[in-house]
């Protein structure tokens, strides 16, 4: 594991959203990227064209490859759950960009469901952390 000051930070998902927004605002950290897993070869050539390396062909071999203190997860809601058990099981924590699961409710219990472990999540949605979808209400969390 690296240090506190040096986190290890993986991405799972090269899609318009990570590239727009995620991967610009990590950059702005200045924490370096430990890596990012996309197995879209369109997405993998535009997140090369940016720069963006070492790029792994999917979430395990990323796992596998790197010391991650934590990772990343940026995907649709369906392929969500055995990424997260996955990571949960590798011992890496997880970050789910967007709500887990196909609906709120479901979520956790496709991740327990199909995987067999455990996973707690925080049901915030991730519009509450964009205020310019709010201007004149500001932040609302």
């Amino acid at each position: 594991m690296s240090t506190v000051e040096q986190p290890r930070i993986g991405f799972v998902g090269a899609g318009r959203h990570s590239s727009l927004n995620l991967y610009p605002a990590f950059a702005a950290t200045g924490v370096p990227l430990a890596g990012i897993a996309e197995r879209n070869p369109a997405r993998v050539a535009e997140a090369e064209a940016r720069g963006i390396r070492p790029i792994f062909p999917n979430h395990l071999a990323l796992i596998e490859a790197t010391d991650l203190d934590g990772i990343i997860v940026s995907l649709a809601p369906h392929l969500q759950a055995e990424v997260v058990a996955d990571c949960v099981r590798a011992g890496v924590a997880v970050f789910v960009e967007k709500p887990l699961g196909s609906t709120g409710s479901r979520g956790p219990a496709d991740c327990v469901d199909r995987r067999g472990c455990r996973c707690a999540r925080d049901a915030r949605l991730h519009e509450a952390f964009r205020p310019g979808l709010h201007p004149a209400q500001g932040p609302h969390w």
